[in-house]
Order: C-alpha cells, then sequence, then structure tokens
C-alpha cells in the first residue's frame, strides 16, 4: 500500500472515530425517530462521509454523497449494500423526487449562505411529496456560561456556524420545522430539526 493510500485510509478511519465520538446513543436514537425509517422508502444521506450513519436508514433504500473522493472509496468497500457517489449537495445528480427522507449532518456550518440557499433548493428539488429532511447542525452554545463550546466551535474547521435563528432563517422560505431538538455532546451543543417543505 503506498504512502497516499496509506493516508486516505488513516483520514477515513479517523473520520470515523471523530463520528463514533458525537454521534452516541441518545443522539442516535432521536435521529432514528426523526427519520422515521420504512421498508421500500428512499433515504439521501448529505454530506455522508464515511457511511457512517447508513444503519440509521435501515430498512430505507441508502444513497449517500460526499465531495471527498477518498470517504466515498472508503464507504463504497465497506457497506456494498449501499450506494455511494462523489458530487456536491449544491447540484445533486438525482431526478426531483427521487428520495423519500434526507439526512443532513454538518454541512450548513461549511458553506455560506448564498451555497446554502442553493443547497435548499436542490433538498426540495429532490424529495418527494410527503417526505421530510432531518439536518443535524452546530450552532454556537444557547448558554452564554458554555465557554468550552464557544472554543470548540471557534476551533470547528466549518466557517460558517451560526447561531440557531440564523439557521432557520435559512431555510424559512422554503421549509417549515416540524420537531426541535438541542442535543449536547461534551460541551459541544447541536441543532436537530426536522423539516417538511411548505404548502404553496
Amino acid at each position: 500500500m503506498g504512502t497516499t493510500s496509506r493516508n486516505r485510509l488513516f483520514s477515513a478511519r479517523l473520520f470515523d472515530r471523530l463520528t463514533a465520538a458525537i454521534y452516541n446513543e441518545s443522539l442516535t436514537s432521536t435521529l432514528r425517530a426523526l427519520i422515521e425509517p420504512q421498508p421500500g422508502l428512499r433515504l439521501l444521506d448529505v454530506p455522508c462521509g464515511t457511511g457512517s450513519l447508513f444503519a440509521l436508514a435501515h430498512p430505507c433504500d441508502y444513497y449517500g454523497i460526499d465531495v471527498t473522493q477518498e470517504r466515498i472509496v472508503h464507504a463504497s468497500a465497506a457497506l456494498p449494500s449501499g450506494r455511494f457517489l462523489v458530487g456536491n449537495a449544491a447540484a445533486l445528480p438525482f431526478q426531483r423526487g427521487a428520495f423519500d427522507r434526507i439526512l443532513v449532518s454538518g454541512l450548513f456550518h461549511h458553506v455560506d449562505d448564498a451555497t446554502a440557499d442553493s443547497i435548499g433548493a436542490e433538498l426540495a428539488r429532490v424529495l418527494r411529496p410527503g417526505g421530510h429532511i432531518v439536518v443535524l447542525e452546530a450552532i454556537w452554545p444557547r448558554r452564554w456560561y458554555n465557554l468550552a463550546g464557544f472554543l470548540a466551535r471557534k476551533l470547528d474547521e466549518g466557517r460558517f456556524v451560526r447561531w440557531t435563528d440564523q439557521y432557520f432563517r435559512l431555510w424559512e422560505a422554503r421549509f417549515e420545522s416540524t420537531a426541535v431538538h438541542y442535543p449536547r455532546r461534551l460541551s459541544m451543543e447541536y441543532l436537530l430539526v426536522r423539516l417538511r417543505p411548505k404548502t404553496p
């Protein structure tokens, strides 16, 4: 195995470990309850990383998309029953109404408002009528005394961590929230929300 291959494998394994540190049993249980997976439903996981949330989709038909090729290669090898491809959330390579469920975890705090709006439009396009989206996002702490949480977010590689109301403003033109949770992991706080398209 060459140096590049080893580095990519290490990167994928490190990503898996970081994900495991965040997604404890309580969070994954809440996520699954919000997703409401059922046989025959198609679920899109974006960004899917290495497919670490694959089990949450069972028994849905799982599709994962991510911009990082080495993560997709790792996911495809580890989870042959899933469908994985490299792609951009702002230009999804799927037909209109292709999915009943969409899981969006840790995406929006990496993009600016204009890109977030393009992503929102794409999510709305590929979501089937009656479907819903589950979003988990990094937020600035809701408690002013959570100094460790503020420091953790300052060190986050995502440059667009937002306050809770800023996220809702990103989505309000197209979606309405039907469930809202604020999970915590160590000192870090998150917004976990289920979105449905607004009716015309």
